[in-house]
C-alpha cells in the first residue's frame, strides 16, 4: 500500500481552493484503502463512496465553473472528461449499492480505489494541469 499515490507538492498548482479540494480526494482515497485493509468494512466504504460522489459533484462543477470564467479554450474536452469519470464512477458505486451478492460487495471498493488511483494520477496530475497553467497565466491563485 506505501507506492499509492499521496498528497504531495507534486500535485499543488498553486490555486488555492483547488489545491484543498484536490487533497480531500486524496483523504477519500486513504480512507477507503484503510477500510479495504481493514477487510472491507462496509460501513466505511459506504461513508467514502457518500463523500466520493457529492466531491464529484461540487468539485467538478467548482473547475468548470473556474475554466468558464477565465475562458479555458479545451472546456468542452475537459468538461467531457468530467462526465467519463463521473458516469464511470456511477456505475461503479450503483453495482455496489444494488447488489446482495458478496463477493460483489467486497469487489466494488477495490475497483473505485483503482479507478480513484487513476484519476489522481492521471486526470489530476496531467489533465486538471493544463487548466490550472491557463488560469495561473490569467491570474488566479
Amino acid at each position: 500500500m506505501n507506492d499509492k499515490p499521496r498528497w504531495s507538492e507534486k500535485y499543488r498548482f498553486g490555486i488555492a481552493e483547488i489545491d484543498r479540494q484536490h487533497q480531500q480526494l486524496f483523504e477519500i482515497f486513504w480512507e477507503l484503502h484503510t477500510a479495504i485493509g481493514e477487510g472491507s468494512d462496509l460501513e466505511q466504504v459506504s461513508s467514502c463512496f457518500d463523500r466520493l460522489n457529492q466531491y464529484v459533484t461540487t468539485h467538478f462543477a467548482y473547475e468548470e465553473e473556474l475554466m468558464t470564467q477565465y475562458a479555458f479554450p479545451q472546456l468542452a474536452a475537459h468538461r467531457q472528461q468530467h462526465a467519463d469519470i463521473g458516469d464511470d464512477l456511477q456505475a461503479l458505486l450503483s453495482i455496489y449499492a444494488e447488489t446482495e451478492e458478496p463477493e460483489v460487495k467486497l469487489g466494488i471498493p477495490r475497483k473505485v480505489a483503482e479507478f480513484l488511483e487513476e484519476w489522481l494520477e492521471e486526470h489530476i496530475n496531467r489533465s486538471d494541469r493544463q487548466y490550472a497553467h491557463h488560469l495561473l497565466a490569467c491570474g488566479l491563485s
